[in-house]
């Protein structure tokens, strides 16, 4: 029997099954940007790929359900062999699906990108200029990922195909805030279909370098030496609601906050999703959102119903 059966209905605590994921293909990184888990090695657990069985399994049991596919969390997903073949089973399972990538191997994946039938390609571009690009993002080039928007406009024109949407996304920091007003330049010049500013995530005081001097797009304020996030951490969250995260090797997370997989609910080995999204910990972690969100660490470096506005 489900927990869900044996506690009977409580509010908002045994939601519908999820109408979005993100499923992460690997946790491997071609870049070594300043202050990501994975490019400065911080990341504490495990790295690997995952077997498109385990991939063709989480498909088969979601797909009733899941209107949204993230092909991303940690780590660069253009680096797993079988992207392709991942967008593709989801694409025809009338799920729309979407990859957020350093851009470095666009040119080398053009009919995995495309061909597949992804609907949304997100290109981190966080510096306009070589100098600027290179100094966060350590390993790449600029140069690599405007060749590579070319050529997959070309591909897109040659063989009439609108999708994937190419959204180049602008991780504002202090080294390249003075770049914003060039965005909407070079949007234009490389024909991509949207941009987006970010505020920048940082875990420790060691990266407050990074931090913008513009206060709008900088999601923190210091008090006493530590970073703190603006606005008022409400006992609320719609992630807990709408989406959950799978890692490489199964294991189902809350958020996608939770790099390190502190909080793993299951681990698809072992349960189905259902079983999961329905469990006694599950149950548990949603409660505690509830009613002591800012006891839960991850929490404390999120922006989820806040107003925050990048």
């Amino acid at each position: 029997m489900s927990y869900t059966k044996s506690i009977g209905k409580t509010t908002n605590l045994n939601p519908p099954l999820p109408w979005a994921l993100s499923i992460e293909p690997n946790n491997t990184c071609n870049l070594n940007c300043i202050a990501c888990p994975v490019g400065n090695n911080s990341l504490s657990r495990d790295t690997g790929y995952m077997d498109i069985q385990v991939f063709k399994n989480i498909i088969s049991q979601t797909k009733k359900h899941l209107i949204y596919l993230n092909l991303y969390f940690q780590g660069e997903s253009l680096l797993h062999p079988q992207i392709g073949k991942m967008i593709e089973i989801a694409h025809n399972n009338n799920i729309y699906t979407c990859i957020s990538t350093n851009g470095q191997l666009i040119k080398q994946n053009i009919e995995n990108i495309v061909d597949s039938g992804l609907n949304k390609l997100i290109i981190s571009v966080d510096g306009l200029k070589e100098d600027t690009y290179q100094t966060y993002r350590k390993g790449g080039t600029l140069k690599n990922i405007t060749q590579g928007i070319e050529k997959l406009n070309a591909y897109k024109n040659t063989h009439n195909k609108k999708n994937p949407h190419i959204e180049i996304q602008f991780i504002v920091m202090n080294h390249n805030q003075h770049e914003i007003r060039n965005l909407s330049k070079f949007k234009k010049q490389f024909k991509t279909n949207s941009k987006r500013l970010k505020s920048v995530q940082i875990y420790s005081m060691n990266n407050i370098n990074l931090l913008p001097d513009i206060e709008k797009y900088c999601r923190y304020r210091i008090v006493d030496s530590k970073l703190i996030i603006k606005g008022n951490l409400r006992n609320q969250c719609y992630r807990m609601w709408s989406s959950s995260i799978i890692t490489w090797d199964g294991n189902v997370l809350p958020c996608c906050f939770d790099k390190d997989a502190k909080h793993i609910m299951g681990n698809l080995k072992n349960n189905s999703f259902k079983e999961i999204w329905y469990n006694k910990r599950y149950y548990d972690f949603r409660k505690n959102i509830y009613t002591f969100r800012k006891g839960i660490t991850m929490c404390n470096n999120c922006t989820e119903g806040l107003n925050i506005r990048y």
